[in-house]
């Protein structure tokens, strides 16, 4: 029988509670500030809402998903062969690429753009099978001093996980990461999660948010694993120069 006067554990005790840091980064998202609208919002109210963000993109004809993807989700959704966890690395087909016609368009469910496709190609393909990683490495390389093979290639589910694999990647206990102010809040809550240092430099909005680089050059040292460039800017909507990328890479 327990007694009366016994001890018992006060929830201060356990520690339980959220991150104070992270809390104050997701105040900061753009989801956050539109719940806290919605919640005064009456959908049958007399003020109809104005939308003022850009909404989504796909009401417009030129960005709709193509019936052809459509098809393939519906496909593989009634096939009830994707139901389990995938590679880590994707599923081989994804890796794979799709069938190419001789005019550079998509013929299969897993289909690459033709804006990638024929400027390395050209129109002159007749249904080959073009790997995914390949032609995404290709394309990438034309930017850069060295040439990218499909090993260098991940494929990822949006930003949002690349992101968390690349923090994740990058962390060790002394590692320090660079980011731009204002900036997307998954790079501060990612390196929250990993541990890892966040130094910030600010965009310059006289300069069209121009990164400080007299701030970033401070800022580097021995143990910064990496600095975050995000062209075109978000949330600011800048877009940086090659020149301007250059003198970051300096």
């Amino acid at each position: 029988m327990e007694k009366e006067n016994d001890a018992k554990p006060s929830p201060e005790r356990w520690q339980f509670g959220h991150n104070k840091a992270m809390a104050v980064a997701g105040s900061r998202s753009l989801r956050g500030t539109i719940n806290k609208v919605i919640t005064f919002v009456e959908e049958t109210g007399p003020r109809p809402v104005i939308p003022l963000a850009n909404g989504d993109p796909s009401v417009f004809p030129s960005f709709r998903t193509t019936p052809i993807a459509e098809e393939a989700i519906v496909e593989a959704v009634r096939s009830a062969q994707y139901n389990n966890y995938a590679p880590t690395n994707g599923l081989l087909s994804a890796r794979c690429g799709c069938h190419v016609n001789s005019s550079g368009n998509r013929i299969a469910a897993i289909a690459l753009p033709s804006a990638i496709l024929l400027p390395l190609y050209g129109c002159a393909i007749a249904a080959i099978l073009l790997p995914l990683s390949l032609v995404v490495a290709e394309y990438l390389s034309k930017d850069l001093p060295y040439k990218l093979c499909p090993d260098d290639v991940f494929l990822t589910a949006g930003c949002s996980q690349a992101i968390d694999i690349v923090v994740s990647a990058l962390a060790r206990s002394d590692a320090n990461i660079l980011l731009p102010r204002p900036g997307f809040p998954m790079y501060e809550a990612r390196c929250m999660y990993n541990n890892v240092e966040m130094r910030h430099f600010d965009l310059i909005p006289e300069q069209g948010w121009k990164p400080n680089l007299d701030q970033v050059e401070k800022l580097a040292d021995e143990n910064t694993a990496a600095i975050v460039v995000c062209n075109p800017n978000n949330p600011c909507g800048s877009v940086l120069k090659y020149q301007h990328m250059e003198e970051v890479k300096i």
